[in-house]
């Protein structure tokens, strides 16, 4: 099937899964906190911020920095939110508690460029788990590894032979650079763990360009065995740009997901950059129910006929809320709310750039 055949399918079968369902989730505002550029956090800088995950038990949460090495070490850092009032976030402080640096297979923090981590997620084993998206130009390859409190390599959940890079008849295959793994979540029974890419394989189909979806396969491990359960396909959509805007760097991505239930319902968060025009965050709720399981198909493109994609329908244009919006790429819910509902918090990832803002945003939600 050729490309254009398989962009229109997409577009065809999400238009069709949409219309079928209704979203339950509901967002409020809280407030917003900026962490100041380059703020250090036990000597290394604090920013990157590319993911979020909430320990219940100790009431505190974890992000992982998209930092490669190069500002410091690769490495996540644990966080308390201080709310005088509950339900508000417009008096709150973040409170830094600990830092904690990756380390490698034999011990030591990755080496430059070794790692490229994206997203993090809370096991019942307790091991914290990070998704990389490696680097197909250098031969890095991408992964899902699970590490202890202190950093430590405990496993390395098995990759599909799909999303290695290779060249087979003449065509690449393989994650995309820097467009690999991105969101991570664990369900909230701890049974499974979604790993989403932020675009498609190269053997899948194209990137998110303003003329076509991209089709991101999202991984479900099963936690107790480690073992892959299903691969679902999500539809991100074409980017949008708005009239008048140049030529210059565009991207749209599946940044994060997270885990609503224990039954396939997700939140999806969608960022969307135009050079000249800024991000738009979109977020999704979705649902993998009646996706077709593409475990084991290597290519999409090979399928005889359309495989149904993960469900989803819009439930928030952030730059509704008047908030200020930046690259959004990270998401956890938090505790429960005295007034009701549970706290969604988000993060932006400033790409260690002065231009860009780290900014935590919190909301209340209800599904």
């Amino acid at each position: 099937m050729h490309c254009r055949s398989v962009c229109l399918v997409i577009l065809i079968i999400t238009a069709w899964i949409n219309a079928q369902a209704q979203p339950t989730a509901r967002l409020e505002p809280l407030g917003q906190v900026v962490i100041p550029h380059n703020q250090l956090v036990d000597g290394s800088p604090a920013g990157g911020l590319s993911g979020l995950a909430y320990d219940k038990a100790a009431n505190k949460f974890y992000a992982i920095s998209d930092d490669r090495s190069e500002y410091a070490p690769a490495r996540f850092y644990s966080f308390r939110l201080d709310m005088p009032e509950q339900d508000s976030l417009k008096t709150v402080e973040i409170r830094w508690i600990d830092k904690t640096v990756l380390q490698d297979s034999a011990g030591r923090p990755y080496k430059k460029f070794r790692i490229d981590p994206e997203g993090i997620a809370l096991g019942p084993d307790s091991l914290i788990y990070i998704s990389s998206e490696g680097d197909p130009r250098i031969e890095v390859a991408p992964f899902v590894n699970g590490y202890d409190h202190s950093g430590r390599l405990v496993q390395e959940l098995p990759i599909p032979e799909a999303y290695w890079s290779a060249e087979r008849s003449g065509q690449k295959w393989g994650v995309r650079t820097n467009l690999g793994f991105e969101g991570l979540s664990i369900s909230p029974d701890g049974n499974k763990l979604y790993a989403g890419l932020e675009n498609a394989l190269l053997q899948d189909g194209p990137k998110a360009d303003s003329g076509h979806a991209s089709p991101a396969r999202i991984i479900v491990y099963d936690m107790p065995s480690g073992k892959i359960r299903h691969e679902f396909w999500y539809s991100v959509n074409p980017v949008v740009k708005l009239p008048m805007t140049g030529k210059g760097f565009a991207v749209n991505g599946l940044s994060d997901v997270l885990a609503l239930d224990n039954d396939g319902q997700l939140l999806a968060l969608e960022r969307n950059f135009v050079q000249g025009q800024g991000n738009r965050i979109l977020l999704y709720q979705a649902s993998t129910k009646g996706a077709a399981d593409v475990k084991n198909v290597n290519s999409l493109k090979q399928l005889s006929q359309p495989q149904q994609p993960v469900a989803k329908w819009l439930i928030a244009d952030l730059a509704d809320y008047g908030i200020t919006i930046d690259n959004f790429e990270g998401m956890a819910l938090g505790p429960k709310l005295e007034s009701g509902g549970r706290l969604l918090l988000m993060v932006s990832d400033d790409n260690f750039s002065s231009s860009q803002k780290t900014i935590f945003t919190a909301f209340r939600i209800n599904y």
